[in-house]
């Protein structure tokens, strides 16, 4: 059995989400994939929001106020401070990891640890802020 993964869909209400998750389906399976419905969520921003009722009445996508979609937290209500927090936590975290290793190491030049900490924490910072 095939699966695919990190699917989007944007719908404008709760009657046109239950219609294109069908449509997704459907689609999955002419090509022989299954939607994995416990690790599925669906988000509604700035709505109220219930679970999704697949058509079989057997299967429910949970909803939840918040998601993390290719790296970068979204919530329910379009807030970016979460994510701006999760970054900090992450640097912070990066950079002490990189004290313990290079903290004490008088035999590291300060231009390799600079070269280290562009690697290491900005990248760690900067994942998927293009988005």
């Amino acid at each position: 059995m095939l699966f695919a993964d990190d699917q989007l869909l944007i719908a404008q209400d709760y009657e046109d989400l239950e219609y294109v998750t069908k449509k997704l389906i459907d689609e999955y399976e002419l090509w022989g994939l299954k939607l994995n419905v416990k690790k599925t969520k669906y988000m509604a921003i700035g709505d109220t929001s219930r679970d999704l009722q697949l058509e079989d009445g057997k299967e429910i996508i949970s909803h939840v106020n918040e998601y993390t979609y290719l790296g970068v937290r979204i919530t329910k209500y379009g807030n970016r401070e979460p994510e701006i927090n999760d970054r900090i936590n992450r640097e912070g975290a990066a950079i002490t990891r990189l004290n313990r290793i290079l903290g004490g190491d008088r035999e590291v030049t300060p231009k390799t640890k600079t070269h280290i900490y562009n690697a290491i924490v900005k990248s760690t910072i900067t994942y998927a802020a293009e988005t």
